[in-house]
């Protein structure tokens, strides 16, 4: 007996979305590691400031942890299915 429709779109849905979490997060630090290295053609100083704030923001720590968390928590899912099958 094959999958139903619904199964099939469920299915379609949740793969997507699984790609779609790793791939956005990749983006956004590679386009933000080009820019804050982008820094570097105007001058030293500018380069240094711009690390200095990535360095400094408060927001840097929680958003790595949940980040990291959730990325290795989806993954970890998707493991264990292929695991027990």
């Amino acid at each position: 007996m094959s999958a139903s429709p619904s199964q099939d779109q469920s299915s379609f849905f949740w793969r997507k979305l699984h790609s779609l979490s790793g791939i956005v997060p990749v983006g956004v630090f590679l386009a933000e590691h080009f820019w804050s290295n982008s820094g570097v053609y105007v001058s030293a100083a500018n380069y240094d400031e711009m690390t200095q704030g990535l360095e400094t923001s408060p927001s840097r720590s929680i958003t790595e942890a949940v980040v990291g968390i959730r990325g290795v928590g989806l993954h970890r899912q998707a493991i264990l299915g292929w695991l027990v099958g």
